[in-house]
């Protein structure tokens, strides 16, 4: 079973989302870490590839607005597996300095990483074929974009994408 990395609320209690529709809200660790208004004592997110409950359940997507806000996070690690990342899933995360994108990742949600201020570098690997309009915009230290796929060089404006702040492409298609 595969499932998402989102956070909602039913009665009170955080829970993930299954792609069956199930919530799980037994997670409190995991929890804890994924919740969207974020405020704990962590800022390194390691987002997990898989989630024991009853069975395993393989983390493949991030949802939209997964993370949003989350203004603690200074680092976020994506395992291996993930296919996609959603619409704004991280953003508006202010503090976030770094992120580590895997080679399963195929598509960024628009906005996935929009006004992540401090982020100053981002590695696009070559699996991803798509990006969301604006996904890396308003990330007003965002100077350096390595970009390893040609889908995305071919077919799209790169300052839509990445913002006029870039002053680095390193394309290695």
């Amino acid at each position: 079973p595969e499932l998402y990395a989102s956070t909602k609320t039913i009665n009170g209690q955080r829970g993930l989302e299954a792609i069956s529709g199930k919530w799980i809200c037994e997670l409190e660790e995991l929890l804890a870490t994924l919740a969207n208004d974020y405020s704990g004592t962590k800022t390194d997110l390691a987002i997990p590839s898989t989630v024991k409950y009853g069975i395993d359940y393989t983390v493949k997507y991030i949802g939209n607005n997964a993370f949003k806000n989350c203004s603690n996070i200074t680092s976020v690690s994506i395992p291996y597996g993930v296919e996609n990342i959603g619409e704004y899933a991280f953003s508006n995360c202010d503090e976030l300095t770094s992120v580590d994108i895997p080679n399963s990742v195929d598509s960024i949600g628009k906005y996935a990483f929009n006004g992540c201020y401090r982020l100053a570098s981002v590695h696009i690997p070559h699996s991803v074929t798509s990006i969301g309009e604006y996904a890396f915009t308003n990330c007003a230290y965002l100077a350096k974009v390595n970009l390893q796929s040609p889908v995305i060089i071919s077919n799209g404006n790169l300052k839509d994408l990445f913002g006029t702040q870039v002053t680095e492409y390193i394309i290695d298609a």
